[in-house]
């Protein structure tokens, strides 16, 4: 008797436990990142909607999500505590700039997709917002901000002049997660931040300026110089260094910081993109007490563009805040970027031999 229940018990851990793995493989194999999303199969006839931000097509279903809300921004923490992010993997773009002391923070953009849970959420700094509203007015999600006697370094002050849809200034608040120290521990979730900006006032759209984009069949960089492995070292070599590998297979950028590869928490992918620029800007330390930092993102400077396994050597303008920064080759032709996610690392321009590529 007893033989047989230890038997009955010993089957049924077997079948929880094969459950428990299906349920779990099923979810992983579900999740695609925005770097695996096919269109290919979508129809001509369906009417495809263009996202605004990284041309990446959608049916005409999807309209109401891309073509008539504003783009949200969340401030994510890439200290080495903060990693790794929660859902940065479904944004539509990431720009990564250094906030203080050569530590990069990411300003993630989203609009096709509304994770659950986004962050570490972390503070704001002045020149971001620059960025910030030359995407249709963008709303964004941060906690805290830079104070400076220098206005241009005082993002509390600037959020107010401009002003910013500051989510945070609007009094909306993220929520903790206990098992992990703060000040790494803050997310939010898309929704949840979207209704707040409603409440706000803040539904509907603004327009902005869209890039240029092509599919990954038209080669149009392939005369340009091979860039199969990119490294991006931002003020000295160490925990902040970016490097990107090129998978001909997937036509995107994959990328590690400080020698790790870089992990979504959520889904566990690796980090990436379509199309990778780096912008030179010249960076000025403002010598508050707090050490922040300028960056000049308003005029023009050299850029790099990599995409399709190669690297386009441009130039970027942005005439005044409202304006959109825009690439150009060194024939003055406007940059055609790849349908999909676009990573912009910002780096000061006095580091320019210290971008380099093969």
């Amino acid at each position: 008797m007893l033989k047989n229940i230890l038997i009955i018990v010993l089957f049924l851990f077997v079948v929880g436990l094969s459950s428990l793995y299906y349920y779990t493989l099923q979810k992983r194999q579900a999740f695609k990142s925005p770097l695996d999303k096919v269109v290919s199969k979508l129809k001509k006839e369906e009417n495809l909607i263009e996202n605004p931000l990284n041309g990446v097509l959608y049916p005409k279903s999807a309209e109401e999500r891309l073509l008539k809300r504003r783009p949200l921004v969340v401030m994510i923490g890439n200290n080495a505590d903060a990693r790794p992010p929660s859902n940065i993997s479904q944004a539509d773009m990431i720009y990564e700039i250094v906030a203080e002391g050569g530590i990069t923070r990411f300003m993630s953009v989203f609009l096709a997709n509304d994770p659950e849970k986004i962050g570490p959420v972390r503070s704001i700094r002045g020149y971001f917002l620059n960025w910030i509203y030359e995407l249709g007015d963008a709303m964004v999600m941060h906690d805290g901000w830079s104070q400076s006697p220098v206005l241009e370094a005082s993002a509390i002050d600037l959020i107010d002049q401009i002003p910013i849809r500051s989510l945070f200034r609007g009094g909306l608040y993220g929520y903790r997660d206990l098992q992990r120290e703060a000040p790494n521990n803050e997310y939010v979730s898309a929704r949840v931040a979207r209704e707040h900006g409603d409440k706000l006032g803040w539904e509907g759209v603004s327009s902005f300026e869209k890039w240029k984009f092509k599919d990954d069949n038209k080669k149009s960089y392939e005369l340009r110089s091979k860039a199969s492995v990119v490294d991006i070292i931002f003020w000295t070599s160490g925990d902040y260094d970016s490097h990107f590998d090129y998978d001909p297979i997937k036509n995107a950028y994959l990328k590690s910081t400080g020698g790790v590869t870089h992990k979504d928490l959520e889904n566990d992918v690796q980090l990436g993109a379509k199309n990778v620029i780096v912008q030179f800007a010249k960076e000025t330390p403002v010598n508050d007490q707090k050490n922040h930092l300028l960056y000049a993102n308003i005029g023009s400077g050299k850029a790099f563009v990599f995409l399709d396994g190669r690297v386009v050597e441009a130039t970027w303008t942005k005439k005044d805040r409202v304006s959109r920064t825009k690439f150009y080759d060194l024939d003055g032709k406007e940059v055609e970027f790849n349908r999909g996610v676009i990573w912009v690392s910002v780096v000061p321009d006095r580091n320019e031999a210290w971008v380099t590529y093969k």
